[in-house]
Parts: structure tokens; sequence; C-alpha cells
């Protein structure tokens, strides 16, 4: 059996966007600090779903983040009531700084590389968790 490189920026990103897109009819959807050029950081990831869905994916994913089991500690923001970004607390500290999560996920990407790797795997292991709790409503 082959091994698979979970812990990549596109396949962690795409695996979340398609369940997003399985809950609920996902719109625009980003990631950062870039999904272009060398930079393989998966440092927060952003995406809207129609105004009815809202409190059902906030739910969704309060309840995954709080109960996943991965080592990365996540913020979840919601804005003009169906605009969901989620982050890494440690993004979400150093914004308050910076005043810009772009810019904060780009310093912190920057001074460790390696990080994104394990939010990317984390992301994973969250979207299977929020997939278990959508399907089965554990």
């Amino acid at each position: 059996m082959m091994e698979r490189n979970y812990s990549d920026k596109t396949k962690a990103i795409g695996i979340f966007s398609d369940l997003i897109n399985h809950v609920s009819k996902r719109g625009w959807f980003s990631s950062g600090p870039s999904t272009d050029g060398e930079d393989d950081s998966l440092l927060y990831a952003s995406f809207h779903v129609p105004p009815e869905d809202s409190d059902r994916i906030e739910q969704l994913l309060l309840s995954a983040a709080q109960g996943y089991g991965g080592n990365t500690m996540w913020v979840v923001k919601r804005s003009q009531g169906n605009r969901f970004m989620i982050v890494p607390v440690q993004v979400e500290e150093r914004a308050k700084s910076t005043g810009n999560i772009g810019f904060a996920a780009k310093e912190i990407s920057t001074e460790n590389p390696d990080m994104g790797k394990g939010i990317a795997l984390d992301l994973i292991l969250l979207a299977d968790v929020m997939y278990e709790k959508f399907t089965f409503g554990s």
C-alpha cells in the first residue's frame, strides 16, 4: 500500500473544501498564506455559505474544533452572517498585533515554515470529525 502525504496543503484544502460543499452549498473559498508558489504553509481557510446554512455550519465547526483531538487549537470566526474563517489560535493572536490575519499568517509561515504541514494534517482530522458529526449526528 502506498503511503499518502496528508500534510500537503493542496490536498488538505481540497478535502476540507469538498466537505464544506457537501454539507452546504459553499460559495467562495480561500486559504493562506498562499496556495501558489513555493510557500506550502496552510495557516487559515475562509469561505462563505448560504445564509440559511450559517448557524448549522457554525455549530458543526465549533463542535468539531472542540472535540477533534488534533494538536491545533482552532478559532472559528464568523462575519457578515455567513462568512467563516478557521484559523489556528497562534495566527489569531499574532493578528492582534499586525492587524491582519493574512500578514500574521505570512509572518508565522516565514518564521516557522513547517508549522503549516501539521496544520494541514489537523485540518483533515477536523474535516473527518465534521463529516462524522454531519453524517451520524454524534
